[in-house]
């Protein structure tokens, strides 16, 4: 996988969650990279697929993500893993 890709993601959040710190990991099972943010308050989870990945340049990434409202639906879903691909958003399970 595209390191780029990976550190577009992590770019993103770090924006969109300040003073946060970030946990990236590969799960071939999902084929897909989980990221875990830690803030003061709270811990949010997404798992990014690699169709997502693989169908995008790392300086598009941000972008879609932003039109996918990824930030939003995570301080939504504190408790949950959202799951993005290339069709949006869902949650793990789903």
């Amino acid at each position: 996988m595209d390191e780029d890709k990976v550190k577009a993601v992590t770019g993103y959040l770090r924006a969109e969650f300040s003073e946060c710190e970030i946990e990236t990991g590969y799960d071939p099972g999902h084929r897909a990279h989980n990221f875990r943010i830690l803030t003061e308050k709270s811990v949010y989870q997404a798992q990014i697929g690699d169709d997502f990945l693989n169908d995008h340049d790392a300086s598009q990434i941000p972008a879609k993500l932003r039109r996918f409202t990824l930030a939003e639906h995570l301080r939504e879903l504190p408790s949950d893993i959202v799951v993005v691909t290339q069709a949006g958003l869902r949650l793990l399970g789903d």
